[in-house]
């Protein structure tokens, strides 16, 4: 669900990052750890806290107008627009917006559970690492992506899998090799990556290493060292210069580095304690219109062709929709 058309039926209604102004201004501006855990309290404005000699708080709806009367459970009522709560219903909550109000709700209870659930587990079994389910779909999504199949049927990514390939026997002969790493070593300050295959996105950030790497690796299979040096494998060693001075093997790292870049970012976006669960639907709408805009430009398609003028974009949208929909029923569930 688009989370800003959630509000389009209330033209007056000011955006929830404007909270922190409006209660602010009046002594009542609250905790960013309180409002992840009462996320609602950003949808009102308070006009009077719980005094230290007793008295109920009271609020106002920064979309109907009307006065709330009490504590956190009658803000909720009013924003869900349940009746018979001791205080009147927003007329101006469109569905989309009460099922915005559940999604954060949720989200926010999901979170302090959990967690406290995680803490329970993990005093029993240290050795489990925690995942949020989103972070873990994209990653399944960049797995399929990298890691193509020609039985599969899709050929087209078959040349992701192969640079993935190069890029690593490339590292493991430089590190592996003392002679090879010394001469690498003078060439560069930074350093290659050892990357388990079972951290997120290993592939691409390998791959994104060998980019900033480029021109060290280029000086060091030119100089005189590299040819000179005759003690170790020299059909691996050929093959290492080979690929590294080939253009067209770095032209196709630095595309998938380029179309993989927005699910990466929102990988490391959703990686998170914070609940935004609620803005998924978005995140994942805005990341598959930017990966599709590489690779049309890529290509060379015009905005208004669609995915299956293009091969490759279609099976890279297929696999992202694939797992993108394993989730959807959770997401469903917020509701």
């Amino acid at each position: 669900m688009d989370s800003g058309s959630g509000f389009a039926g209330a033209a007056s209604s000011p955006s929830t990052t404007n909270f922190g102004t409006a209660n602010g201004g009046n002594g009542f501006a609250m905790s960013e750890q309180r409002l992840r855990k009462t996320p609602l309290w950003r949808h009102v404005k308070v006009l009077q806290a719980h005094g230290a000699l007793g008295g109920n708080a009271k609020s106002q709806c920064l979309y109907y107008g009307s006065i709330i009367p009490g504590s956190y459970s009658r803000v909720k009522a009013h924003l869900f627009r349940e009746p018979g709560e001791g205080t009147c219903i927003c007329g101006a909550a469109t569905l989309e917006m009460v099922m915005q109000f559940h999604a954060e709700e949720a989200a926010a209870k999901s979170s302090a559970n959990c967690k406290a659930a995680g803490l329970i587990v993990d005093a029993k079994y240290n050795n489990i690492f925690w995942t949020p389910y989103v972070v873990h779909t994209l990653n399944l999504a960049l797995k399929n992506i990298c890691a193509a199949r020609i039985e599969d049927g899709n050929t087209e990514l078959q040349f992701i899998s192969d640079a993935a390939v190069d890029a690593l026997q490339i590292k493991n002969y430089s590190m592996n090799h003392g002679m090879r790493l010394s001469m690498f070593n003078e060439f560069s300050k930074l350093k290659f990556l050892a990357i388990a295959d079972t951290r997120f996105a290993y592939v691409i950030v390998m791959l994104k290493r060998f980019l900033l790497l480029k021109d060290s690796l280029v000086w060091m299979v030119i100089s005189d060292k590299w040819t000179a040096y005759r003690k170790d494998d020299q059909q691996k060693a050929q093959f290492v210069r080979e690929k590294l001075l080939d253009e067209d093997w770095w032209y196709q790292v630095k595309y998938i580095a380029e179309f993989t870049e927005p699910i990466y970012s929102m990988l490391r976006a959703v990686d998170t304690d914070k609940p935004c669960l609620h803005l998924i639907f978005e995140m994942c709408d805005n990341m598959i219109e930017k990966v599709k805009s590489i690779i049309f430009s890529r290509e060379g398609l015009r905005p208004h062709d669609t995915v299956a003028d293009a091969r490759f974009s279609y099976w890279v949208y297929r696999i992202i929709r694939q797992w993108q929909l394993s989730s959807a029923k959770i997401y469903f569930e917020v509701y």
